[in-house]
């Protein structure tokens, strides 16, 4: 009798510890499933903020494109640099060098010397930090004008 006990004992703390460990599993499924889902929207509400940016940039009155860019830049920033790998942060800090540049040309346009400036120093320290090839601001700024021009739209 007490070894019938004894492996129902057994049986029941092994289907207990089954149990369990089947809980922990799904609930870190459920966990890694969520923080896919979470990259992924964050990565598609980056591509329709950078497509919006760049429109209303190339598109609309300075002031508006100013506040297009600003809000692209403030996403950008949203992000934790410390959980990206490598690529994934130069990516991230060449996007925003990019951004603080075409913030530059809209400050210039305006002829807001100050916020050109500040733009521009902002750009150059994001870019260093990517480690990119541009030995000048200005071979920076030569950059973005090429992108520029190569990604027009049709409206």
């Amino acid at each position: 009798m007490m070894g019938f006990l004894r492996k129902s004992l057994g049986s029941i703390v092994w289907a207990v510890l089954g149990i369990l460990i089947g809980i922990a599993g799904t609930a870190w499924w459920i966990e890694m499933g969520i923080q896919q889902a979470n990259k992924i929207r964050m990565d598609f509400m980056e591509v329709a903020e950078a497509e919006e940016a760049f429109d209303q940039y190339q598109f609309a009155h300075p002031e508006v494109a100013s506040y297009a860019l600003k809000r692209y830049i403030r996403l950008l920033e949203s992000y934790q640099e410390e959980n990206l790998d490598q690529t994934d942060r130069r990516i991230l800090l060449f996007d925003k060098a990019i951004a603080y540049v075409r913030l530059g040309f809209i400050a210039e346009r305006l002829n807001d010397t100050g916020r050109a400036s500040e733009a521009y120093s902002r750009a150059w320290a994001f870019y260093q930090q990517a480690r990119k090839t541009p030995r000048s601001m200005e071979e920076l700024k030569e950059l973005v004008h090429r992108l520029d021009s190569s990604a027009v739209k049709p409206r």
